[in-house]
């Protein structure tokens, strides 16, 4: 999936009043969506794929069952084996914002392989 694309998917899942029919790009070449409930109000799209601190409200959104999903498919993207001990357990723990996107699409059945 590409950049773009992985950040509407999210925003889909996340945003209560997000709709994809209302994304254009701005002035600055940021991408913006208009709020559905204030037809007024746009705001930029989260960049999900390299901020931690939008990753981390997304996670957020997760329920006990669908963090448990979360944390195997991260370690699954990472290459986390509990035999690895210290490195193993520092890649899950350093993982990156793309990585914890594409862990968090795929509990949710949205991810597209390219």
């Amino acid at each position: 999936m590409r950049k773009e694309e992985i950040n509407i998917a999210i925003a889909e899942l996340v945003i209560p009043d997000f709709d994809k029919k209302t994304l254009y790009v701005g002035a600055q070449g940021h991408i913006l969506f208009a709020s559905l409930k204030d037809e007024t109000a746009c705001y930029e799209l989260p960049d999900y794929t390299v901020d931690l601190n939008f990753m981390h409200n997304a996670e957020s959104t997760l329920t006990i069952e669908q963090h448990a999903e979360f944390r195997e498919e991260l370690a699954k993207i990472v290459g986390f084996n509990s035999e690895l001990s210290y490195r193993g357990a520092r890649a899950y723990v350093s993982s990156t914002a793309m990585q914890r996107a594409e862990a968090f699409l795929k509990i949710h059945g949205k991810w597209v392989e390219s």
